[in-house]
C-alpha cells in the first residue's frame, strides 16, 4: 500500500517531490497547470528530469492530475486543446483524468 498527498509545484517539480518525501509519502499528485484551465503551459524539462531521477532513487511515485475541464466530447469545440493538454501532462508524468461531460 502506498500513502500519498497532493503537493504544489510552485517551487518546481524536484521541490514538490522533495516535499512529498519530507511528508513521508510514497506517492504524490500535482497539477502541472491551473486545474480550471486547459491552457498548455511550458515546463522546465531539466527540472522534470531531476525530479524523475529523485523519484526513482527514492521509489516515489509522481502522478499528474489533468485540469478539470478535460473532455474529449467533440461538441464542446475543445477537442484539440484537450488533446494537447493531455499530451503535455503525459510527457511530465503519469496522469489522473476526470473526463467532463456536457
Amino acid at each position: 500500500m502506498r500513502f500519498g498527498c497532493h503537493v504544489s509545484i510552485r517551487n518546481g517539480y524536484l521541490a514538490a517531490a522533495q516535499h512529498a518525501l519530507e511528508l513521508q509519502a510514497t506517492a504524490y499528485q500535482f497539477f502541472p497547470k491551473n486545474p480550471r484551465s486547459l491552457s498548455v503551459k511550458d515546463f522546465d524539462r531539466e527540472d522534470g528530469k531531476r525530479c524523475r531521477d529523485f523519484c526513482e532513487e527514492h521509489q516515489l511515485i509522481s502522478i499528474t492530475h489533468t485540469p478539470y475541464p478535460t473532455s474529449l466530447t467533440p461538441s464542446q469545440g475543445k477537442r484539440e486543446l484537450t488533446i494537447q493538454s493531455l499530451l503535455i501532462d503525459l510527457e511530465i508524468s503519469g496522469v489522473v483524468v476526470h473526463f467532463g461531460s456536457e
